[in-house]
């Protein structure tokens, strides 16, 4: 499983999940477009960021409940991931990254074996 580390204190949560086939990233940030992300892949550290401008700060707001900030998060992927074929997809709020698992990785089915 993908061990992460951050970098600022206002972040999106994150759901980390595993399956027999590959590792999954998702990034919960509602409000922002996939044009909004930048990803950056270097060795095994996956960096998603975004970069908000503070146009907001300047408005006088008589409350405030949500607000959307820049942030960068890491995530240190296990050598069993797949690198080149790292995908990512924003929908509904979700940004999910799926990285497969090099085939040595996958686990293998139990199988009977015949004795001659």
């Amino acid at each position: 499983m993908p061990s992460y580390e951050h970098s600022l204190n206002t972040l999106p949560k994150v759901n980390l999940l595993e399956n027999d086939n590959a590792f999954n990233i998702m990034l919960a940030a509602p409000g922002l477009n996939k044009n909004d992300f930048k990803l950056d892949l270097n060795k095994q550290v996956l960096k998603v960021s975004v970069q908000m401008n503070e146009e907001n700060e300047t408005l006088n707001f008589k409350k405030r409940e949500f607000n959307y900030s820049s942030f960068t998060r890491s995530f240190n992927l296990p050598k069993s991931a797949k690198l080149d074929k790292v995908n990512a997809r924003y929908k509904d709020g979700i940004l999910n990254i799926e990285i497969p698992k090099k085939e040595e990785a996958k686990p293998v089915p139990p199988r009977s074996i015949e004795i001659d």
